[in-house]
């Protein structure tokens, strides 16, 4: 699960830093500019949200149980991958055991690292379930997940008769939720697998990467709306 959990969120990081970027240069740098192309900018900023919401969505699902198991036996058994799942499992003490003696042989070579290794990895698990569950309990971590739960189930799985425009996740919502799903496998991934990996550093390169593209681009388009205009 942390496998597929760390393949999506790489991806959201990407669509997220790309948006950051493009909003972050056409509202500050651009703000009441007119350029050749506004409609297509905004249509491919639109795009890239709706990409981000899709990518957050599966992130944060929870499925309801529908069969006639118990909830927790359904949760336990579920084929999704995704952050509640995560750290539902890693809460229970039969997933926890296995994976702090595992932790144990994270350095073989050195084997009076064993009980730290243990603790580390237990630590680590604490730190995505606190993560998970802190966001979760705040006010606009329960509203954030709530508007992209509605937002999935009646604009992105369905296309339903009903109002849901002010239930409609903003910005704030999907890049708070990028960053708390970015800390959790963060931590999950070092008590699952030993390695230490840094999701704000790869945030940070996709950055740069956006920058690169969206500065000059809109630059450009900007440049052609004054000498057309």
């Amino acid at each position: 699960m942390v496998e597929l959990i760390d393949r999506d969120i790489r991806v959201a990081i990407e669509t997220s830093a790309a948006l950051s970027t493009a909003n972050d240069i056409a509202v500050n740098s651009m703000k009441g500019v007119e350029f050749y192309g506004a409609y297509c900018y905004n249509r491919l900023s639109n795009s890239i949200a709706l990409s981000l919401a899709m990518s957050v969505a599966k992130l944060f699902e929870l499925p309801t149980p529908r069969s006639k198991r118990s909830k927790a036996d359904k949760l336990n058994k579920s084929d999704v991958s995704s952050i509640p799942l995560m750290v539902r499992l890693l809460a229970q003490k039969q997933c926890q055991r296995p994976l702090a003696d595992r932790a144990r042989g994270w350095t073989p070579e050195l084997t009076q690292m064993e009980e730290h290794n243990a603790a580390t990895c237990l630590n680590a698990i604490n730190a995505a379930i606190s993560a998970y569950e802190g966001f979760e309990a705040s006010q606009s971590g329960r509203f954030a997940i709530k508007r992209v739960k509605i937002f999935r189930n009646k604009m992105l799985a369905h296309t339903l008769i009903v109002e849901v425009v002010e239930s409609l996740p903003t910005y704030t919502d999907l890049f708070a939720m990028m960053d708390v799903a970015s800390t959790v496998i963060e931590h999950a991934n070092l008590a699952v697998t030993g390695v230490q990996r840094n999701y704000s550093e790869i945030k940070n390169i996709h950055l740069e990467f956006s920058k690169a593209f969206w500065e000059p681009a809109l630059a450009a388009a900007a440049n052609v709306g004054e000498s057309t205009s």
